[in-house]
């Protein structure tokens, strides 16, 4: 069985290899059908950065408001175990300084659970930045190739004009159109 699975593995590579020639031979006859592909993955990534953003945004406010609250317990729990002991009351600050040492515990887990969330969010951000980016490029590079057909195609007119009606091809393209 896995001879066959090797075999098939090969068989697929191969298949895989032949469809990417064909693709590659359509892509080369229409870039700006390849641009606008970098346009639409880069769109993609646009929406699963949003997405990371949505999810991040919230885990990070709620982790935060935990951390908040971690650090202002443990404040009152300092407070209370020093007025306690001022007050002779051993017992009750023993009891209080476990608390506290649990709502640590809780705060630095709470702080690094914070900082994993806001590192995926700022990634999130990132991808976003660089998509949008790509796509600023990608887009400009499609009305740079547009434009230039455009011009080709309106050069070609003009060559087609000065054979018909014998111009001087040397003139602007001004006197052209008034001709």
């Amino acid at each position: 069985k896995p001879e066959k699975a090797m075999i098939f593995g090969k068989f697929f590579s191969a298949f895989k290899a032949q469809l990417n020639k064909i693709a590659n031979f359509f892509f080369e006859s229409d870039p700006i059908a390849v641009m606008q592909l970098e346009v639409d993955q880069a769109t993609d990534r646009l929406k699963e950065g949003r997405k990371g953003l949505e999810m991040y945004r919230g885990l990070v406010e709620t982790v935060a408001r935990q951390v908040a609250m971690g650090k202002s317990n443990a404040s009152q729990l300092e407070a209370q175990i020093k007025a306690h002991l001022k007050a002779g009351n051993r017992d009750v600050a023993g009891q209080l300084a476990l608390q506290l040492q649990k709502t640590q515990t809780e705060l630095t887990a709470n702080e690094a659970q914070l900082q994993m969330h806001e590192g995926a969010y700022q990634n999130n951000l990132l991808k976003i930045q660089k998509a949008n980016k790509d796509i600023v490029k990608v887009r400009d590079k499609i009305r740079q190739y547009d434009a230039e057909l455009k011009m080709s195609a309106a050069e070609a007119e003009i060559a087609k004009i000065a054979e018909g009606f014998d111009v001087n091809v040397t003139t602007d393209f001004g006197q052209i159109e008034n001709v």
